[in-house]
């Protein structure tokens, strides 16, 4: 079988499959689960982990919260949104493995699966300005005086750490009430949604991850579970001084960015002003309009560059019938010559 004749078929094989592959994906998650069900348990598992540690906070209305039905709403929103970009992913994984295999360029994720993608992003982030505007509302609920409403307000302005605290146990409690819904413990969910709710470049559960696994390639990077003498601690530090410096930022540059929405790869100047892309994705700056505008530009022009390699169906049939006929011709030219 030629190369063209491999490409033909594997186009074909694709076509006929893509619904396949798509039902194989979605096996890996669970179809029985019941977010109620998931609220429920982990809510009593906080209780109880509170009772055991008491730096564990539960904020004021964390419970009512969770039960509304907008939360609701949200993590299927977020659940959604998930399984999508997760299945996207691991499909562009594939296409790299494919591709390196056979020597080809590697093929892009069809920009109708990423737009597809985005509306799931935007849905999710329409959900969780609900919950913000709610919160943020609960000052300016009927029958209160000016009195009362104006001393309601300066509390809800003046007390940002009730809001800090608010935000952070939702963003930690979602993510464990949306991990059993998927088949193994994925942690690039919680990794996703931090980066969600928080931004790009302060993904401090992304920090964490990549910090335990430093440690663990390197356990001299350890603190001593007991106290040194002078020799132990000079060959301590002796070792230590032999691992190599990894920069986080460095491998934040390295991660793909052609799939998730609003990933930018911001200087340490853009982080400080960097926005939540939940609230980007609702309300999108100058600065996000203009990258988004800069990167479809970019790939337009990548397309129309690429037109030439582009070829129909009825000519990759006569291009295959060519080859066919060249290399039957060079085989019998062989026989001959060998005879």
């Amino acid at each position: 079988m030629t190369f063209l004749e491999m490409c033909k078929y594997s186009t074909f094989k694709n076509k006929n499959k893509n619904n396949d592959d798509d039902n194989d994906n979605n096996k890996k998650y669970k179809t029985d689960f019941d977010i109620e069900e998931s609220i429920h348990d982990n809510y009593v598992r906080l209780e109880k982990d509170k009772v055991d540690d008491q730096s564990i906070i539960i904020p004021a209305g964390f419970k009512t919260q969770i039960h509304s039905q907008g939360y609701k709403e949200l993590l299927q929103a977020i659940l959604d949104y998930c399984r999508e970009l997760f299945r996207l992913e691991d499909k562009q994984k594939s296409l790299e493995i494919e591709a390196k295999s056979r020597g080809l360029p590697v093929p892009q994720v069809l920009p109708s699966e990423k737009r597809k993608l985005q509306e799931k992003a935007r849905k999710m982030a329409l959900k969780y300005s609900f919950i913000i505007f709610q919160r943020k509302s609960e000052a300016s609920r009927p029958g209160l005086s000016l009195i009362e409403y104006t001393k309601a307000k300066v509390k809800a302005v003046g007390n940002q750490k009730a809001d800090k605290d608010f935000y952070e146990t939702l963003i930690l409690f979602t993510a464990r009430v949306l991990q059993p819904a998927f088949e193994k413990n994925v942690s690039k969910l919680e990794v996703e949604l931090s980066r969600l709710f928080r931004t790009n470049a302060f993904n401090i559960t992304e920090r964490t991850q990549a910090e335990k696994k430093r440690l663990e390639k390197y356990p001299q990077l350890r603190p001593p579970q007991k106290k040194e003498d002078t020799k132990e601690l000079i060959s301590r530090y002796a070792m230590k001084a032999r691992v190599p410096n990894e920069s986080y930022h460095h491998s934040y540059i390295k991660q793909k960015t052609e799939i998730r929405p609003l990933f930018y790869k911001l200087t340490p100047h853009g982080a400080t002003n960097a926005r939540s892309p939940l609230i980007s994705l609702l309300f999108p700056s100058m600065k996000d309009k203009i990258r988004v505008f800069e990167e479809e530009s970019k790939k337009r022009n990548e397309a129309k560059g690429n037109r030439s390699m582009i070829v129909k169906p009825t000519e990759l049939d006569q291009i295959i019938e060519q080859e066919s006929r060249k290399k039957k011709k060079n085989l019998n030219q062989t026989v001959t010559d060998y005879l």
